[in-house]
């Protein structure tokens, strides 16, 4: 049976990928901070629409406007896309009252996010980022919280873009995140001769042949583009 998959939004990711995500299947994108990862959920978030499609986005680090404000300064119109009702972004940063009340937990976060895909009827969602989600709840367990939502998502049928900080750090724990999605994209930047260079290499990507090299990316405030390089 053909593997389907759909646009990245950006053209050298679609090549490294053999033709981008796979569909109804989640995509992980973990990196430090800097490394571009909300970029690439911007971008594969004008590509959907741009395809008939609707999307559903989880912002956990920032304010919905502050999405919006990142999309129209890239030329992807998130502005025009949020007035048509097919970009639909919810705000889940954390909130000291969130976590005083401890009411806040995964089931309520997943409650939300099916009331926005009925309301949507969008087969995309982006969550930007799990780290921010996970240190919002009260009592959790890593390991069992991203389960459960990589279970329903597939349960639902949703292709899914999420992305990840350095979660070892941050939580003092190895959650092996990659091992539970079906595509797993590290991000990574290094300075070498006082030069700063962005990376980004495929961990794997389950049932698909792909790009197995380093390939190097920038992000140009000049013209407002990500450029990567790719086979």
């Amino acid at each position: 049976m053909a593997i389907e998959k759909t646009t990245t939004g950006i053209s050298g990711l679609d090549n490294i990928l053999y033709g981008g995500y796979l569909k109804s299947k989640p995509t992980l994108i973990k990196g430090a901070a800097g490394t571009g990862k909300t970029l690439f959920t911007l971008f594969f978030a004008a590509a959907q629409i741009k395809e008939k499609g609707a999307v559903v986005y989880a912002s956990c680090d920032e304010p919905p406007e502050q999405i919006i404000a990142y999309m129209d300064r890239f030329g992807l119109e998130g502005s025009k896309l949020q007035e048509t009702g097919k970009l639909l972004i919810l705000d889940f940063t954390p909130s000291l009252e969130d976590e005083i009340s401890g009411e806040f937990n995964i089931s309520a976060f997943l409650l939300r996010i099916e009331q926005a895909i009925k309301k949507t009827k969008a087969n995309t969602l982006i969550i930007d980022s799990l780290q921010s989600l996970l240190l919002g709840l009260p009592h959790y367990d890593p390991h069992t919280e991203l389960l459960s939502l990589y279970r329903w998502t597939r349960h639902k049928k949703l292709t899914t873009l999420t992305t990840i900080a350095d979660i070892k750090t941050i939580l003092s724990a190895d959650l092996y995140e990659e091992y539970v999605v079906d595509c797993a994209i590290q991000l990574k930047q290094t300075i070498k001769n006082n030069l700063m260079t962005r990376y980004l290499r495929v961990i794997k990507f389950r049932g698909s042949a792909h790009g197995t090299n380093e390939y190097p990316f920038s992000i140009i405030d000049s013209c407002y583009a990500l450029n990567l390089a790719a086979p």
